[in-house]
């Protein structure tokens, strides 16, 4: 068994030797690892479709919605024939979605990743859906596109209510660093901004970027909690 250098959930992933990362592939190790089975989701992985004759690789389409995160888990457990737990795991993640869908709220919300330079998303992103889910309205959120190159113009011009940022995997940047950080980029007059609400994603790793059943768990309560 190996996975990723991304693979901090759950905590038994721990231990388990890195095969690489989200886009690079240690040839060696994985040889010597011998799968039976390789898990890639779509997009930007799609190239590992080829090149890779010798291993069963099974791709899995990045999900649009909080819905497709359980449709993922039900997914994998197909492939596994493991389908009685993913039953009992999706059953627990549909009682958090319900405990936290649906507020009414008209604060519009910037959010900001750093995934090797700045991101934004669009329609085509669970993050999107999961803003929608707990009563967000995100700035981008019309835009036909999963990834989006911000544009510090239109972020001022929207004027959001509230940033939500989420830095380079493995840092931990301070408040006053990232409010820096967004005065810089010329945001320093928006709502958000003067009314010290832009909120920093918990923790060292991959929180709104990371696409599995603790985004249920974790990220939508945090979400729910801003608004």
């Amino acid at each position: 068994m190996g996975v990723s250098s991304f693979c901090k959930r759950p905590p038994e992933t721990k231990g388990i030797p890195v095969v690489g990362n989200y886009s690079h592939i240690k040839m060696d190790l994985l040889k010597d690892l011998k799968p039976d089975l390789i898990f890639t989701i779509t997009g930007y992985q799609r190239k590992f479709l080829e090149g890779y004759s010798p291993y069963l690789i099974f791709p899995l389409p990045l999900p649009l919605s909080v819905y497709g995160i359980i449709d993922l888990i039900h997914s994998v457990s197909l492939v596994i024939q493991r389908q009685d737990k993913a039953i009992e795991i999706e059953k627990g993640l549909l009682k958090i979605l319900e405990k936290y869908c649906c507020k009414q709220t008209k604060k519009k919300v910037y959010v900001e990743l750093t995934l090797g330079g700045p991101v934004a998303f669009g329609a085509f992103s669970y993050i999107t859906n999961a803003l929608n889910f707990v009563g967000f309205q995100n700035i981008y959120g019309n835009e036909p596109l999963s990834w989006i190159t911000p544009d510090y113009q239109y972020v001022r011009e929207q004027d959001p209510d509230i940033i939500i940022y989420e830095h380079l995997w493995g840092k931990e940047p301070g408040q006053e660093e990232v409010r820096e950080l967004f005065a810089k980029r010329g945001l320093d007059g928006t709502k958000a901004y003067k009314g010290n609400a832009i909120f920093i994603t918990p923790g060292k790793y991959d929180f709104l970027a990371h696409h599995g059943p603790s985004f249920i768990t974790d990220a939508i309560p945090w979400l729910s909690s801003l608004t």
